[in-house]
């Protein structure tokens, strides 16, 4: 039993060591609207002005777990800014939330039930405050977990096969690099021969 517990605290660490190394620090744009990020992406943002609401979007498949966690970085001011996290799907219907108490954070989770973008909103619980934060997203399971282990040029490979085999009558793709050949080739064949109503 004892053995057990060992090995299972010994792959939870290795986990978790994997998602450091893989963790990609960014500063949030200062441009108005959604930021768009991925996982294992570490932002550190702020929220500038009273009422702020600071936008992210990520794209998930269906069945990937995300856990998105926020907290102050600012601990002289930290009894300032209280950070509140919402995780919306794409219809922005609320997946869940979640608010931090002083000087500390928190994190919210959920399983994607569709392919598709889905949002996170940060803002101060109250309304009223400003101060430094970071978000980070972590895959906890789903096909987000088997890309995590690839380096970023494969998961771009991986992603291009993806969407050659989205693409309809298409067969013998003989690489990847064909994939925006094909995409051409079935626009200009639905061009060419358009479907014509039988009267």
């Amino acid at each position: 039993m004892i053995v057990k517990s060992t090995l299972f605290l010994f792959l939870l660490n290795l986990m978790f060591f994997n998602q450091a190394l893989l963790a990609s620090e960014k500063k949030c744009s200062n441009a108005p609207g959604v930021m768009q990020v991925q996982f294992y992406d570490a932002i550190n943002c702020t929220i500038d002005n009273p009422g702020d609401i600071d936008v992210y979007a990520i794209e998930l498949n269906q069945g990937d777990n995300i856990h998105a966690s926020v907290y102050t970085t600012d601990r002289d001011k930290c009894k300032n800014l209280q950070p509140y996290i919402i995780g919306l799907n794409s219809d922005n219907k609320t997946l869940a939330s979640s608010g931090s108490g002083i000087c500390s954070g928190t994190r919210i989770n959920f399983i994607a039930a569709e392919t598709g973008t889905y949002t996170f909103t940060v803002n101060d619980s109250s309304g009223s405050s400003i101060g430094n934060y970071k978000i980070e997203f972590q895959c906890a399971s789903g096909s987000c977990v088997n890309k995590s282990l690839l380096s970023k040029e494969k998961v771009e490979k991986v992603e291009k096969v993806e969407k050659v085999e989205k693409v309809e009558k298409v067969e013998n793709v003989e690489n990847v690099e064909n994939v925006e050949n094909v995409e051409n080739v079935e626009k200009q064949k639905a061009l060419r021969f358009p479907m014509v109503p039988i009267l």
